[in-house]
Formats: structure tokens, C-alpha cells, sequence
């Protein structure tokens, strides 16, 4: 993720840019301080790929997160936008 993107949505981004930027910043603390630790991917199976994610459902819970791995976790990106444009 660019820096300067994130350093400049922290100071003159929407509410919700700030808010997400909050949480995934306490998420990463939360991990270097060993406070929150990843789990296995929540859709374990054979077709798992990448990295273990934390994704927020509600970004006023910011260290409550499931754990997925990239592939999952553009799935249910994908899943979410689908889900969104057809109900709009």
C-alpha cells in the first residue's frame, strides 16, 4: 500500500478512510505487540492462497477480525461488491 496515499487519507480522507485506516492500524500493533494473533484461514480447504489477512465487518470493532488468506479474502471482497451493486 502507498504511504503517501495512507498519510494523506489520514489527514484529509473521508470519515470511513480515517476509521479503516484506525483499525488497520490497530490491528498491526495489536500483532507486533502479541496481543492478537492470526489464525488459520476461517475457509481452510485445499485452494487456500497467500498470506493470512484480518478482515473487518465493522470498523468500529477494529480488533475484531476474521482471519483469511488472500485468496479468500478477495473472494469475499468480490462476493461483498457483487452482493452491494445488485442490491442498489
Amino acid at each position: 500500500f502507498d504511504r503517501r496515499k495512507q498519510m494523506k487519507r489520514r489527514h484529509e480522507g473521508t470519515e470511513e478512510q480515517k476509521l479503516k485506516i484506525r483499525a488497520r492500524a490497530e490491528v498491526r500493533l495489536a500483532k507486533e505487540r502479541g496481543t492478537l494473533k492470526p489464525g488459520p484461514c476461517e475457509r481452510a480447504g485445499a485452494d487456500c492462497f497467500g498470506g493470512i489477512h484480518a478482515h473487518h465487518d465493522n470498523y468500529m470493532r477494529p480488533l475484531d477480525v476474521r482471519w483469511l488468506c488472500r485468496r479468500h479474502h478477495e473472494q469475499l471482497h468480490a462476493e461483498q461488491d457483487h452482493y452491494e451493486r445488485s442490491a442498489a
